[in-house]
């Protein structure tokens, strides 16, 4: 299996996309931002979610401004997009965000 991960109750994919229980999830496209986004993905401590959460967002607007000179990186901008959007959808339903 190498570096795949078990997803538990219910788990995100790299891209964004919620994963079935039981479901592995293989190696990164993009490990630079998507190493933080699946350690907040798969936090089942809520104390704890909110740093992996803010850690994720951190690392994504960073790679964000750097793709900003990339004219190639429009793949990476849509699973980032994704990735975006599995964050709010954390935030809203674990941590009671306001739908926004």
């Amino acid at each position: 299996m190498g570096n795949s991960t078990i997803c538990g109750e219910q788990c995100f994919r790299p891209n964004g996309i919620w994963r079935q229980p039981g479901a592995v999830m293989s190696g990164m496209e993009y490990p630079e931002w998507q190493k933080p986004y699946r350690e907040a993905a798969l936090e089942i401590d809520p104390g704890k979610l909110p740093e992996r959460l803010a850690d994720a967002e951190t690392t994504i607007f960073l790679r964000l401004l750097a793709l900003q000179e990339a004219s190639n990186g429009h793949i990476e901008r849509a699973a980032i997009n994704k990735a975006l959007t599995g964050l709010r959808i954390l935030q809203k339903e674990k941590l009671n965000y306001p739908d926004w």
